[in-house]
């Protein structure tokens, strides 16, 4: 199970890291049209400073005429990219990644506590058959009437039997 969540985690990755790579590439599309608007008002500028200053030339009121259509056309391609860079925002991907990585980390965590557990489960069958063998030796022995008699089980596992509490074992962190 966590071989199967580990390639989730992997395909996550690679889908948001495909998918940020169309954001980047939307991102430095729209960009470059920004510089391109910026550059023509410019120029658009420049001709008006020219102008007010009477130092305008006779092609240059076509060229103003010419980049205010420039302008429109790159105002609607820059409308088109930032829509295209909205889209493209890796969101989604960046939310299946995290949901991948938070079910690998549970199942890491349930697996090292089935491990404890299997880990306790054998110490305990050692414990049981180590008491079997005690109590096997104390009849021999004869003259016993009680377990206890025999071996005297420790106050914290008789509390955690009794009680069903882990309250005796004073587990610290």
């Amino acid at each position: 199970m966590i071989e199967h969540l580990t390639e989730n985690v992997a395909r996550a990755r690679l889908a948001l890291d495909e998918a940020s790579l169309a954001h980047t590439e939307a991102t430095e599309k729209l960009n470059a049209l920004q510089q391109r608007i910026r550059d023509v008002e410019a120029r658009r500028a420049a001709i008006t400073q020219c102008r007010l200053a009477g130092e305008s030339k006779s092609d240059e009121a076509n060229e103003f005429v010419a980049l205010g259509g420039d302008l429109d056309v790159l105002r609607e391609l820059a409308a088109d990219a930032q829509a295209a860079v909205d889209r493209a925002v890796p969101a989604e991907q960046r939310n299946q990644l995290a949901r991948a990585e938070a079910e690998l980390q549970d199942a890491q965590h349930q697996a090292e506590f089935d491990a404890i557990v299997a880990h306790a489960q054998a110490a305990e069958q050692v414990y049981l058959e180590c008491l079997r063998q005690v109590w096997a030796a104390a009849q021999e022995r004869g003259h016993l009437r009680t377990f206890g008699e025999a071996f005297k089980i420790d106050g914290t596992i008789q509390n955690l039997v009794r009680y069903n509490s882990f309250f005796g074992l004073a587990v610290t962190r």
